[in-house]
This record gives C-alpha cells, structure tokens and sequence, in this order.
C-alpha cells in the first residue's frame, strides 16, 4: 500500500511526488492532489487564501476570509480526512467554494462511495446531495466509534 495525503491507495497504483503535488497513476486514470504537510495543518487563514492566489484586495478573498474565520479552530479544510473536507464543504453554505473544485469532487466521491456528477452540486440538487453526505457522515462515524472499541 501507498500513503499519499492521508488516503491508503490499492498497490494497483504508483504513486509520485513531484513539490507539493501528489500524482497518482491508476491504470487508465492519472488523479493529482496536494501533498499534505505538517505546515498545512497549522496554516492561518489569510496564508489558506494566498495559497489558493486571491488577492487581498479582491471581494472574494474578503468573502471567503470571513467565512474562514467564522469556523474559529475547525480549520476543516487543511484536514488530512477526505471525508472531513467533503462533509464540512458540502454543509457550508457560503459560495464561493473554501475548497478547490476538483478536490471537493474527490472527497465527496471518496465520503458517497460513488461518482459524484457536476449536476448534483448545483444549487437546484444540493438539499438531496446534503441529505446523502449527512447520512453517508454519521455511517461513516459509527464505523470509526465501532473500529475503535
């Protein structure tokens, strides 16, 4: 098995690290994901969004700066749980995303167990795509509390 941001991957795989990118190489499929680090973990919020390029200056930074902040400690989104991220970014209601797109996309898929389609993030489908990571959370919660005992 590989470890590469957190996430175990079948020996199916290789897995290279190139920087701060994570590239993983599964037959017919090449996924790329940030290498997390201990640095990451302990980011401030203004550093977040000058990793993701928003200028101070911009209304977004400033949208998203608040957002960040009303969060106070539970800076979900460096999490090295997939599942964290997608239940957490799933549930917030700011737009636009705190996370990168594609990078939702993984962790919702990884949280669902399934292929999440660009339609089901709209705003139009999101109560029914709450409604599913909420239920696929507390599975997932109940499985770690039984691991655990």
């Amino acid at each position: 098995m590989h470890a590469c941001n957190g996430m175990l991957l079948a020996t199916l795989a290789s897995v290279i690290h190139k920087a701060e990118t994570c590239y993983l190489i599964a037959p017919g499929r090449l996924y790329q994901t940030p290498v997390r680090e201990e640095r990451v973990k302990n980011m401030n919020n203004a550093e977040y969004l000058k990793q993701k390029n928003l200028l101070p200056e911009t209304t977004t930074y400033q949208e998203l700066l608040a957002v960040l902040t009303s969060y106070g400690e539970n800076h979900w989104w460096v999490s090295d749980d997939p599942r964290v991220r997608a239940y957490y970014q799933t549930l917030d209601q700011s737009s636009p995303f705190i996370l990168p797109y594609r990078q939702y996309m993984a962790d919702l898929t990884l949280l669902l167990g399934r292929e999440v389609q660009v339609y089901e993030i709209r705003m139009s489908n999101k109560e029914a795509l709450k409604q599913e990571v909420e239920q696929a959370w507390e599975k997932s919660e109940l499985n770690t509390m039984a691991s655990a005992q």
